[in-house]
C-alpha cells in the first residue's frame, strides 16, 4: 500500500512540475539575458520622452519643434540627446539629426513625434522631467 501511494505522489509531482515550466518568449529571454529591456529615450525642452512602437499618421503631425542630434548611452542628460540603454537598441540619429514634431491637439508635455525616416513617424511619450 505504501509503495502505491509513493508512486502516485511521485507521478503527480512529475506531472505538475512539467506543466508549470512554460516556454519563454523571445522578449522575455532578452530581458533575462541583458537584465533589462531595450529603451530608447530622448531629451527635449527639459523633458525626457520614451520612444514607443506606435506610428503617427502624417495628417496628425503638427509643426516641427526641434531636432535631436546626439546619440548617448545609456540615457540623455541634455536637451537634444537620444539615449539607448543597451547597444542593441535602434540607431535613430541620421544625417542632420532626428526631427521632432508636435502632434495636433496633444500637449507637447504628454507626447511628441520623431521622424525616423521619410514617411516614418513614431510617437514619444512623456517619461520624466530632465534632471
Amino acid at each position: 500500500m505504501n509503495k502505491k501511494v509513493f508512486y502516485i505522489v511521485l507521478t503527480l509531482i512529475i506531472i505538475f512540475s512539467g506543466c508549470s515550466s512554460a516556454p519563454q518568449t523571445e522578449s522575455r529571454k532578452d530581458e533575462l539575458e541583458y537584465g533589462k529591456t531595450v529603451r530608447v529615450t530622448l531629451a527635449w525642452n527639459d523633458t525626457i520622452y520614451e520612444l514607443v512602437t506606435e506610428s503617427v499618421p502624417i495628417d496628425k503631425i503638427d509643426k516641427e519643434i526641434g531636432v535631436v542630434n546626439k546619440q548617448v548611452s545609456p540615457y540623455p542628460t541634455q536637451n537634444g540627446e537620444v539615449g539607448r540603454n543597451t547597444p542593441e537598441g535602434p540607431m535613430i540619429i541620421r544625417n542632420g539629426g532626428g526631427k521632432l514634431y508636435a502632434i495636433k491637439d496633444v500637449s507637447q508635455q504628454e507626447q511628441i513625434v520623431i521622424e525616423l525616416s521619410k514617411d516614418e513617424y513614431r510617437k514619444c511619450n512623456f517619461f520624466t522631467k530632465l534632471q
